[in-house]
């Protein structure tokens, strides 16, 4: 069974300079990315999404890893939405 390290994300943005990229341009990589993955991942069989592994000390699947997936975006997605009404309310960040 694989045991996957997790991602050093803060440390990954940091290096990747994310701070100071052009959102409009990240936001259509992202999407681009994401567009990929779910194809990749609509074309994997029951089988497949049962395929076990250890991700974070704990023992998971592949349909796990797609539901993290999918819950860390949508955090990242809130966070953005609360920075938004920030900005538009003008109150600083």
């Amino acid at each position: 069974m694989p045991d996957l390290p997790d991602l050093p994300g803060e440390r990954m943005a940091r290096e990747r300079g994310y701070a100071k990229a052009d959102p409009e341009l990240a936001l259509r990589e992202f999407t681009d990315a994401r567009e990929i993955t779910v194809r990749t991942i609509r074309g994997l069989t029951a089988a497949e999404l049962r395929r076990a592994a250890i991700f974070e000390g704990r023992r998971t699947t592949l349909a796990g890893l797609v539901h993290f997936l999918a819950s860390h975006d949508c955090q990242h997605l809130a966070g953005l939405q609360w920075l938004l009404a920030k900005l538009e309310s003008g109150e600083a960040v």
